[in-house]
């Protein structure tokens, strides 16, 4: 599968939650737990509540990315053909 059909399915599978996924939890719990317990090494004056909600918005961001992949790449070009940013 070419990689910019899996970052999309991965993307769609993050945002639209399918059944199979909406016990993420059950799934995903362990992973995340160890996420915030190394924000929590990495940033120890970051409440755990705060570090949970740093690791929402990342997977949102990281889900969004995917999902949006080929439009980003198109702005980025846009944008660099605009200021001459390197390639």
């Amino acid at each position: 599968m070419p990689l910019h059909r899996l970052s999309r399915l991965f993307g769609h599978l993050l945002v639209e939650q399918p059944t199979f996924l909406q016990d993420s939890s059950r799934v995903f719990g362990a992973l995340g737990r160890r996420f915030v317990e190394a924000i929590g090494r990495a940033a120890p004056g970051v409440p755990t509540a705060t570090a949970w909600w740093r690791l929402y918005f990342t997977v949102g961001a990281l889900a969004h990315t995917l999902q949006n992949a080929e439009p980003l790449r198109r702005i980025y070009e846009l944008a660099r053909d605009v200021t001459g940013w390197p390639t």
